[in-house]
C-alpha cells in the first residue's frame, strides 16, 4: 500500500517511521511515555493522563500502551488511525480488543461515569469501548473523523493543556 497520499480512517495523512511530525512525550503522573502526531501529543498525553486517575492507573507491562504505528487497520485493508499518530491504546493486557470478557468492568457504574467524563471533556474522540461486538475496542482512543488540526489545537487550547510532558 502506498503511502505518498495515503490517509488514515478518520483522514489524517499516515506518517512514515521518523517522521519529523512525530513526537514523544511521557504521560503527566505516569513513566508511560507515547508517541503521536505532534500537534496531537499533547492532546492524547492530557488524555491519558486522565485516565490514568480517573479510570484506572496506567500499566507500565511491556508494550501496554501506545499510539503511533505504522500499519493499516485490523479491520479494513485502509490505514490505521495509528499511522498517521491520531489514536492511543491504553492498557492493552486488560482491555485488548474485542474484550468482551470485561465489558462488565466497563459497564460498572464507577467506570462508565469516569469514561464519559472523559468523552464529555475530550469531545474530538471516539472511545472502541461504544462500538459494537464485532470492533469492541475498549483500550482504543482517537480522533473523529473530520476533526483538523485546527480543532486539536483548539481543544488544547480550550482544556488548558500545557506542553509540559518532557
Amino acid at each position: 500500500m502506498s503511502v505518498a497520499v495515503a490517509v488514515s480512517i478518520n483522514g489524517w495523512l499516515v506518517l512514515r517511521p521518523g517522521d519529523k511530525r512525530l513526537s514523544t512525550g511521557t504521560v503527566p503522573g505516569t513513566k508511560i511515555r507515547l508517541t503521536l502526531r505532534d500537534v496531537c501529543l499533547p492532546f492524547f498525553l492530557a488524555l491519558a493522563a486522565d485516565y490514568n486517575t480517573m479510570i484506572e492507573p496506567l500499566s507500565l507491562g511491556r508494550n501496554d500502551d501506545g499510539g503511533y504505528a505504522f500499519r493499516t487497520s485490523r479491520e479494513s485493508t485502509r490505514w490505521s488511525n495509528h499511522a498517521s499518530g491520531t489514536a492511543i491504546d491504553l492498557n492493552w493486557s486488560g482491555h485488548g480488543s474485542r474484550n468482551l470478557a470485561n465489558r462488565k468492568w466497563w459497564d460498572l457504574r464507577r467506570n462508565r461515569t469516569a469514561t464519559d467524563e472523559i468523552k464529555a471533556r475530550y469531545k474530538i474522540v471516539n472511545w472502541g469501548g461504544d462500538w459494537s461486538d464485532r470492533f469492541y475496542d475498549p483500550m482504543h482512543w482517537e480522533l473523529k473523523a473530520g476533526t483538523n488540526s485546527a480543532a486539536v489545537r483548539g481543544m488544547i487550547m480550550k482544556l488548558g493543556i500545557y506542553r509540559d510532558w518532557e
